[in-house]
């Protein structure tokens, strides 16, 4: 991507979409998280990822760097299963906790042997998982159809049921910019040198 312009806006829009999206999660089933901790993992993830999108031209090389990641990736979530494992749990007890009031579904269920009170390194790995398919939809192959879709299984769960509609401002934050995707996704097609100015408008616009 020689624009910079282009570049710099699908990163941030990348960003601000991932960390929207965990919010929605998060205040529709008050899923404790540090804010601190998200925020920068998802800054630091969505800034690597962008790198590698914009800067390895070679679809080799490139398949090479994300093959290294997700072995890193992978060592991670082994070393640090347990700790996952217990964050998985709660934050599927705080889903099913209030889906039981009104489904019928169990109120709890338990397959770790350590209580969590916090998704942090839940949220963390969710936040690598969505930069990376974000930014490589934006950056390398200019498609929103994975955003969409991605975005769309995030939102699902938190609409099922009255009681756990997201909070207003990630939630207009993020269909804002899915819609904003869509609207400019023609200049993104057409005119790349220009989908950054207009992709910026359209967001600024729109919310």
């Amino acid at each position: 991507m020689k624009n910079k312009t282009e570049f710099f806006v699908s990163s941030a829009v990348s960003l601000f979409l991932v960390l929207s999206l965990l919010w929605c999660f998060s205040s529709s089933f008050s899923v404790s998280a540090s804010p601190f901790v998200v925020v920068t993992s998802t800054l630091i993830f969505t800034s690597y990822f962008a790198l590698i999108a914009n800067l390895v031209e070679r679809k080799s090389t490139f398949l090479i760097c994300h093959l290294v990641t997700a072995a890193v990736f992978v060592f991670t979530v082994l070393f640090s299963l347990e700790a996952l494992l217990s964050q998985v749990n709660y934050a599927v007890n705080c889903v099913l906790e209030i889906y039981s009031r009104y489904l019928p579904c169990p109120p709890s269920v338990v397959f770790s042997s350590t209580k969590s009170v916090s998704a942090d390194y839940l949220f963390v790995l969710l936040s690598f998982l969505l930069s990376d398919a974000f930014v490589n939809s934006f950056v390398r192959i200019r498609r929103i159809y994975p955003i969409v879709m991605l975005s769309v299984l995030v939102l699902v769960p938190c609409f099922i049921i009255i009681d756990t509609l997201p909070t207003l401002v990630p939630l207009v934050v993020a269909v804002s910019m899915l819609f904003a995707l869509y609207v400019t996704s023609f200049v993104r097609r057409k005119n790349p040198a220009q989908s950054g100015a207009v992709m910026l408008g359209a967001t600024a616009v729109i919310l």
